[in-house]
């Protein structure tokens, strides 16, 4: 009775501090498991008074009352609750016969390597949970990439389908557009059709089912003009309408002139051209800051200037354009970032300003040569059915303002 109630008061005050068996084990000549964690060396703690041990008990059994003693002063200091069950050991131990401390130990040991095994289990068992949840990982992520390109597939039909049944009333607008001469005329026409199509897009259960079910939200909040789906949606629409709109009129719209404007659109790439070969990093007109040098010339941000002729939409377009920008905005950063890091400074010169993103948004702009730049900045500006606001603006603006000091340039001095 007296040696199984020692062996359980022990096993529980044990399994709150799991190094007993490196800490304790190694002192009393008994070999430890080598699962267990040493995270501790045995020495008594400071503050409590030590506890009073029978001269009559052994040396291991002594060692193992101010093992416990140790552990019951540190579970006070810290208020710990595990001091209950420490005190219970150590009374459970003093009260057990010094003759029965060798099966006491050998009943922990044998105890501990069982729990050794569980704990090697456990951790098997913990992996290949791991593996599950990674395997489970990938294939939710497949299933949502699978899920938007359904979506995206089936947004496109209801959008087709729901353009299609004004199919008569575009064939009217396309008509009316390809008759003008006037840019500003056909712009008015193109706005027209898209007031016609937002309209018409409002009434369309299609679409607002499509919204719904997408979004999982009410019917009359994707009504009111809060609703981000419903928005998101109309975005696509609008931007749907936009290209079929002018993947049929593209030519009448972007060269509204004829030969005359395209013959000016390869004259100036001529001339860039020309540009091209005395435009250098130091030019006395375009001076590019020294810190900017190392990220030269810049190609992601050209790669973006040469996909204009690809995109028929003024919003395709216009994104190259944007992408251009941003894009030399991010290589700006980094390059004036870590030569900030490299000197050990920590100022605010490292973000670029208008100031230095002119001269190499100019110098991008001469070493790109995208074909068919004026018009294609013209087509933007006549076409764009809402007014362009804030960081798109402000990026237009630049890259407007870049092609103007440009042709300064070429009228300065053709040849750079």
């Amino acid at each position: 009775m007296i040696l199984q109630n020692a062996i359980n008061k022990l096993k529980i005050a044990f399994c709150l501090f799991p190094h007993f068996y490196k800490s304790y084990y190694p002192k009393i000549g008994v070999s430890a498991p080598a699962t267990t964690i040493d995270l501790i060396s045995l020495s008594p703690s400071t503050g409590v008074s030590a506890l009073v041990v029978d001269d009559n008990v052994t040396s291991e059994h002594k060692q193992l009352l101010e093992y416990l003693h140790s552990e019951y002063s540190d579970a006070g200091i810290h208020n710990s609750k595990n001091s209950v069950q420490i005190e219970q050991a150590i009374i459970a131990l003093k009260q057990l016969p010094p003759k029965l401390l060798p099966s006491v130990l050998s009943k922990l040991e044998d105890y501990n390597a069982e729990q050794s095994n569980y704990i090697q289990y456990l951790l098997e068992r913990k992996c290949e949970l791991m593996r599950t949840k990674e395997f489970l990982t990938r294939v939710q992520a497949a299933v949502e990439i699978k899920h938007d390109l359904f979506f995206q597939t089936l947004s496109s039909l209801v959008i087709n389908s729901f353009l299609k049944s004004f199919d008569e009333q575009f064939r009217d607008y396309r008509r009316r557009f390809k008759e003008l001469v006037m840019a500003d005329e056909k712009g008015e026409v193109y706005t027209e059709y898209i007031d016609f199509v937002n309209e018409k897009m409002n009434e369309d259960i299609a679409i607002l089912t499509l919204a719904i079910n997408h979004a999982g939200c009410d019917e009359r909040e994707c009504i009111s003009n809060d609703c981000t789906a419903m928005e998101n949606h109309r975005t696509e629409v609008l931007r749907q309408a936009e290209v079929n709109f002018f993947t049929i009129t593209f030519t009448s719209a972007f060269l509204p002139n004829g030969e005359a404007q395209r013959q000016k659109d390869m004259v100036f790439r001529e001339s860039l051209g020309e540009l091209q070969k005395f435009a250098s990093l130091d030019h006395p007109d375009i001076l590019i800051p020294g810190k900017y040098h190392n990220e030269a010339p810049w190609l992601p941000a050209q790669r973006h200037l040469a996909l204009m002729p690809a995109f028929k939409s003024p919003s395709g377009k216009l994104s190259c354009i944007m992408n251009c920008v941003f894009t030399i905005f991010k290589l700006l950063f980094v390059g004036a970032s870590g030569l900030t890091i490299l000197e050990g400074r920590t100022d605010d010169s490292s973000v670029p300003g208008a100031d230095d993103l002119l001269p190499v948004l100019i110098y991008v702009i001469i070493h790109a040569n995208p074909p068919d730049l004026l018009s294609t900045i013209d087509y933007i500006e006549n076409f764009t059915p809402r007014a362009i606001t804030g960081q798109d603006q402000y990026m237009l603006m630049q890259f407007r303002g870049a092609v103007e000091f440009i042709k300064s340039m070429l009228n300065k001095n053709p040849r750079g």
